[in-house]
């Protein structure tokens, strides 16, 4: 063989290693983060107020995820954003307690 067949050879085998290599990253990524969600979801159906804070945060930033791009707490009986990872700006407190007063008036007008 010569010099340029095995550098073909030695240059497709490095393709298909990075190819490997980025479909299982791909993989072990989205499996994350589906874990991620799935506890998102079980941990805001036990928790109304917990839900509220979604709802106020998804009127600010649709494309915003509960613990992809912030996670909440309730302390002290107090629901908060205590990490908030999103390249987008964070809402702030003013604005969410405006949605969050909406979103209660028209929950008890509903009923």
């Amino acid at each position: 063989m010569d010099k340029l067949t095995i550098a073909s050879i030695i240059s497709d085998l490095v393709v298909i290693g990075i190819v490997i290599f980025a479909t299982w990253y791909n993989h072990n990524m989205t499996k994350k983060r589906l874990h991620k969600i799935t506890k998102a979801t079980m941990a805001l159906q036990a928790n109304q107020d917990e839900q509220m804070l979604c709802r106020a945060i998804k009127e600010i930033d649709p494309l915003a995820c509960p613990l992809l791009d912030y996670t909440i707490e309730t302390k002290d009986g107090k629901t908060h954003i205590t990490e908030w990872t999103a390249k987008r700006k964070k809402p702030e407190k003013k604005e969410l307690r405006q949605i969050l007063a909406e979103l209660k008036r028209k929950e008890e007008n509903s009923v």
